[in-house]
């Protein structure tokens, strides 16, 4: 899923645009601007013109000048007349033409799980689905296949996420562009967590924690829209339990995560990675020596509240592209030959993926539980392989 940030100022955005438009092209964009200032609010909506320069490599004044007003129309007391007083009757048309409402859309929906309710964020969804995604395959085909990813993606908001299949797919969202101190995407992390907590003999609820781990402490996401997302509430409190508060020393966090005793192995799996020789290798020397006298000391508190956790065997170097899109591990054979197979039975297995023939729907039906080859299963979320070192 393409994510189109914009820029933070004109300033920034007319540097940028001026290497993709025609001379002279910006200064006009500034007309629009300027108008956009006057009916008060977010300026422009820049994300549109990023979209449209960058993604579709659009450079027409007129189309662009549109992108840059459509919210207006929409958001603000601003009429068409008001556009087409100013800008004339072919830009006050294009503002509501499919490209630039499409356009619009995109970049207001992008970053849906920013929104502050589930219960918005599912309604957006819904519409978008039912509305505009017809609207590209019918008339802006270049489209079709942004907010097929799109659709995709947060396809979580169609069902409670009280499976591994839902929660990959949040994750992969509230993560998307964040990397961690070391360099890598910070999705990477979360998933090799979960894998490390299945392979320690974790509960598919387990399972869920060590996915969501990292998602209220580092992401927009609270515990609140965890819980209204459907998350189980077990789960919930083991994600309380392993984040972190604001203001919370190392020592009192631990000392409450130990309070419940199903977060342990999910804090040891995150140690565990945190402290394999390929994630350690990408610090300096002051940082890795840092995290090792801290995880040391987490050990002591973890060893004295529980007694010994799991001995992982020694694993491969962290492989980049080790993920459930591209792993050798992710058949189903090798899912269901390894210890833990089968151990979110539990849990009720998620919707097959998103197929191609039924975009456009806001519920989708779908094949039977074993899915296929787009199958979001979740015994497909945490691929069967070994633990890193």
């Amino acid at each position: 899923m393409k994510v189109y940030r914009g820029w933070a100022t004109w300033a920034e955005a007319s540097r940028v645009l001026s290497r993709y438009l025609p001379t002279g092209t910006t200064p006009h964009l500034r007309r629009a601007v300027r108008f956009a200032d006057h009916w008060g609010g977010r300026p422009t909506r820049y994300e549109v013109a990023d979209l449209l320069v960058r993604e579709f490599n659009v450079t027409e004044l007129g189309l662009l000048t549109a992108g840059l007003l459509h919210h207006l129309v929409e958001d603000y007391p601003c009429t068409m007349e008001h556009v087409e007083e100013r800008f004339g009757s072919r830009v006050a048309g294009l503002v509501d033409s499919p490209m630039v409402r499409l356009a619009g859309r995109y970049a207001l929906v992008q970053r849906l799980h920013i929104y502050p309710t589930v219960e918005s964020q599912r309604e957006i969804y819904h519409e978008t689905c039912e509305r505009f995604i017809p609207l590209a395959v019918a008339t802006e085909p270049v489209f079709d296949e942004l907010f097929s990813s799109w659709q995709h993606a947060y396809a979580y908001l169609r069902q409670p996420v009280n499976h591994l299949g839902a929660a990959q797919q949040l994750v992969e969202v509230v993560h998307h562009d964040r990397f961690d101190p070391s360099g890598r995407p910070a999705v990477e992390h979360p998933r090799a967590v979960a894998r490390l907590t299945r392979d320690g003999g974790g509960t598919p609820e387990q399972q869920l924690a060590a996915l969501l781990h990292d998602c209220v402490e580092d992401t927009e996401l609270s515990l609140a829209q965890l819980v209204d997302l459907g998350v189980p509430a077990d789960v919930v409190d083991m994600v309380d339990a392993l984040t972190r508060r604001s203001g919370e020393s190392y020592e009192d966090h631990l000392d409450r995560l130990v309070e419940t005793p199903p977060a342990i192995l999910v804090k040891r799996a995150d140690i565990r990675h945190n402290l394999s020789p390929a994630r350690l290798a990408r610090l300096d020397d002051a940082a890795q020596e840092a995290l090792r006298r801290r995880y040391a000391y987490a050990l002591v508190l973890l060893d004295r509240a529980s007694g010994p956790g799991p001995t992982w065997e020694p694993g491969p170097e962290h492989r980049p592209d080790d993920s459930p899109a591209n792993s050798a591990d992710n058949s189903p054979a090798n899912v269901g030959d390894g210890p833990g197979a089968g151990e979110d039975a539990g849990l009720r297995a998620g919707p097959p993926g998103v197929p191609r023939q039924t975009r456009g729907e806001a519920n989708p039906g779908h094949a039977d539980a074993g899915g296929g080859a787009d199958s979001d299963e979740g015994a497909w979320v945490v691929p069967w392989s070994a633990p890193e070192a």
